[in-house]
């Protein structure tokens, strides 16, 4: 098995950001290929996984038991079925840095559509991603977006705080 990835994307000046340690678009999308006996050739899938997932793959391909409870999933459902049911969302945290300003720490939940972004200093920002992909218009203000609002703040906590299957988001 060979498996391509990165922990997380790098800033280069996009928004005016420098570092690893943001919630957008640019520094969590990252590259994952993985070429094995089990995986089909030149196809893509579209689910949403997560490097927790990946962990959970290798353990389950090389047929150990972790002494851990895991957060991920094991994708091997997904390299024989390109449509197979996966998560609606996957949860963002910045890294613990205590020197980081509360300002831009975060947790967040990012689902295929919307991406709900909750700071330590309490501001908060949602995204429609189908017709904002590039993150340019908070909606976490506007009223036409409450209900979105609701629903991802419950699931934010909730993945937050979760262990094992229980951060498995299927809502």
């Amino acid at each position: 098995m060979i498996i391509f990835t990165s922990d997380n994307g790098y800033m280069f000046g996009e928004r005016g950001i420098i570092g690893k340690a943001a919630a957008y678009e640019e520094s969590i999308k990252i590259p994952l290929l993985m070429r094995g006996p089990s995986i089909p050739k030149n196809e893509t899938r579209v689910q949403l996984v997560n490097n927790l997932d990946v962990t959970a793959t290798i353990v389950d391909l090389a047929g150990a038991s972790p002494s851990l409870t895991l957060d991920g999933r094991s994708l091997t459902p997904l390299f024989a079925d390109a449509k197979a049911p996966w998560r609606s969302a996957i949860f963002l945290q910045s890294p613990l840095n205590r020197s980081q300003k509360p300002s831009d720490r975060f947790t967040g939940v990012r689902t295929a559509i919307r991406k709900y972004i909750k700071y330590d200093s309490g501001f908060e920002e949602l995204f429609n991603l189908e017709t904002d992909p590039h993150e340019l218009t908070n909606e976490a203000d506007n009223p036409s977006y409450a209900s979105d609002l609701e629903t991802l703040r419950a699931l934010n906590g909730k993945l937050k705080t979760c262990a094992g299957t229980g951060c498995f988001s299927d809502r």
